[in-house]
């Protein structure tokens, strides 16, 4: 990576070629080498996005799988399932079927007026002209 920056001079060519002096230009170099291997990074991580997280994800599963027999795993997996419907039901019961009959009015009330205002404001406004 650094070679290939370094012979191909288009760091250095900038370096001739602008009217700021040197002295800057060796200051702020290695700002700039950490801005392109920032962006390098970046642009890896974002082609390979897919495989990172599965490769996280089978080093989490080993090091769980490792290290716990399977008895707290399975017990660890009950407790997450019945967590995650015990959080449904509680969200759940906070609604009853007037919230639900209500909340539905209000959107359709909002979805008409909408519909409406956007027609008057948006309507092509079309001389006709009478021939004759």
């Amino acid at each position: 990576m650094i070679q290939r920056w370094y012979h191909s001079g288009s760091r250095l060519k900038g370096v001739k070629e602008s009217s700021s002096p040197l002295a800057l230009h060796v200051i702020l170099t290695p700002i700039t080498l950490a801005d392109r291997l920032s962006d390098q990074i970046g642009n890896y991580v974002w082609t390979f996005w897919k495989s990172i997280l599965g490769g996280i994800g089978l080093f989490f599963v080993t090091y769980v799988l490792y290290y716990n027999p399977p008895v707290a795993v399975a017990s660890f997996i009950h407790w997450m399932i019945t967590g995650l419907f015990s959080w449904s039901h509680w969200t759940l019961s906070w609604m009853n079927w007037q919230m639900i009959c209500t909340l539905n009015v209000v959107y359709l009330g909002y979805v008409v007026h909408f519909v409406m205002v956007y027609r008057y404001v948006c309507e092509p406004q079309v001389l006709t002209e009478v021939k004759f």
